[in-house]
């Protein structure tokens, strides 16, 4: 097992861990968005006004769909790349 595979399975790790917390805490009283990581959530507002300076409408959008996407899919998505990373990899 190379460290590419290792790091992407610890990735997909914290995802499933993210994303179990986060359907927990839909069944638990009090507050139903807590584990609701997004980049939105958890960065500062003044990081993020660059994506309003964007002149293409289309990239604009994606990057604010990106801005507000659960914390989980960045990491289901980053430990897949490192796996398949792993396969491509010289030992």
């Amino acid at each position: 097992m190379n460290r590419w595979f290792l790091f992407g399975s610890i990735s997909m790790m914290a995802g499933l861990f993210l994303l179990v917390m986060k359907a927990l805490a839909g069944l638990m009283p009090g507050d139903p968005n807590r584990f609701d990581y997004s980049l939105k959530s958890l960065l500062a507002p003044e990081r993020l006004a660059w994506i309003d300076g964007l002149s293409s409408s289309g990239v604009q959008s994606a990057a604010q769909w990106m801005q507000g996407a659960p914390l989980y899919i960045y990491c289901f998505g980053l430990g897949l790349l490192f796996i398949l990373a792993s396969g491509l990899a010289k030992e």
